[in-house]
């Protein structure tokens, strides 16, 4: 949640950004839950 929060506030990432970056492949962290989405809109 600090890692989602921090793309968020300090790097102003929007949703489709982190859910490309957040896309669960190799070394990548798992999707975004659907909370954490309404979380940042």
């Amino acid at each position: 949640a600090r890692l989602i929060g921090m793309l968020r506030l300090e790097r102003n990432m929007d949703i489709a950004t982190m859910a490309a970056l957040f896309d669960g492949s190799r070394f990548a962290p798992e999707p975004l839950t659907e909370a954490e989405q309404a979380a940042l809109s």
